[in-house]
């Protein structure tokens, strides 16, 4: 497209008194990073509760001390996957091996979905919490053993926290 430089009565950029001058104050400011976060991260405690349900049905089904039934109802098996029970990928990321599993993973989900939450928002969380636990079973798969856990997901959501304060390290303020 071509235009004839008579066309315009006024440029179509905008002078240099015109452009928005960025505050040298503005860039150095630093935000309270838990100002405002809501003590009840909803998307984290809902996985924390789907994963305390299927936690329940572990006990009662007896999948802690039996290997075997822990795979039938969806531990994360290489040989099961090339398979092509893909959805393994996901159904270990709910399933634990230990009570102290579990607590641990939902000590820190609780700690690292709460930031989450109040930075990137309910969904791009619940995104980067399924994202992560889908490439964390796929890793997981190349060492060849039976896995459980929601470790490759809050590892995931470590590695946001980790990003968005590496990128922002001079406006975040952590109290």
């Amino acid at each position: 497209m071509e235009f004839d430089e008579d066309e315009f009565e006024e440029s179509p950029f905008l002078s240099d008194e015109e452009i928005p001058t960025i505050d040298e104050e503005m860039i150095s400011r630093e935000v309270d990073f838990e100002e405002g976060m809501n003590p009840v991260p909803i998307v984290s405690i809902l996985l924390g509760v789907a994963c305390l349900i299927v936690f329940f049905f572990q006990i009662v089904g007896g999948t802690l001390t039996d290997l075997d039934k822990l795979i039938a109802i969806g531990a994360l098996s290489s040989k099961h996957v090339l398979q092509g029970e893909i959805w393994r990928v996901i159904s270990a990321g709910f399933l634990h091996g230990s009570p102290d599993h579990i607590f641990g993973n939902l000590v820190v989900l609780y700690i690292l979905g709460m930031g989450c939450e109040h930075a990137f928002g309910r969904g791009q969380t619940l995104f980067l919490y399924v994202a992560a636990m889908i490439v964390g079973s796929l890793f997981s798969l190349t060492g060849g053993r039976v896995s459980v856990g929601a470790s490759g997901a809050i590892f995931g959501l470590m590695g946001g926290m980790i990003s968005l304060f590496m990128r922002h390290r001079s406006q975040l303020v952590v109290r």
